[in-house]
């Protein structure tokens, strides 16, 4: 899925996670920048991975990926942060 636009390749992350999109593409208060739906996975950069896990991270029907993926560290505006 790499070469897949994010529109594409979020649905890998569970079910109904296209409804992430508006919040991975909206202004909120997320970490990282805003993300166009249209974003190639394997282009992004940081930022773009720092807002696509924050807004994974804050979704209420994450599915359980906690011995896979956290802690989850990365720098957001010169600050570490962590989930655990």
């Amino acid at each position: 899925r790499q070469a897949s636009p994010l529109s594409q390749a979020i649905a890998a992350l569970g079910f109904n996670a296209v409804s992430l999109l508006k919040d991975i593409g909206g202004n909120g208060s997320f970490a990282g920048r805003p993300v166009d739906s249209e974003t190639i996975v394997r282009d992004m950069d940081l930022e773009d991975w720092a807002r696509i896990v924050d807004v994974f991270y804050q979704w209420p029907f994450k599915p359980d990926v906690s011995e896979f993926l956290l802690p989850i560290l990365y720098y957001t505006d010169g600050t570490l942060r962590t989930y655990s």
